[in-house]
């Protein structure tokens, strides 16, 4: 089993980061939720993830320091897709 330590860590500063859209941080305890989930494989519940992130990801509303989190959140992730 994976250990999401840091990539949890990243999801709960962001997730009550007052400076990222509230659409965005209802999105990342989303993503909390699924990486905690005891019932998926490792490697579902990051797509899952990656899948969330492309919904909110390319908005042109999102500001440059949002789009820098979710980046480094993506970034992550993608860690243990490899």
């Amino acid at each position: 089993m994976a250990d999401f330590t840091e990539l949890l860590e990243i999801v709960a500063q962001m997730s009550e980061d007052e400076e990222i859209p509230k659409r965005v941080r209802e999105s990342v305890k989303e993503i909390k939720n699924i990486l905690e989930a005891q019932d998926e494989e490792e490697d579902i519940k990051i797509n899952n993830c990656l899948e969330l992130i492309e919904d909110f990801g390319s908005g042109s509303e999102i500001n440059s320091y949002t789009r820098a989190k979710i980046w480094s959140l993506v970034s992550k992730l993608e860690e243990f897709n490899q």
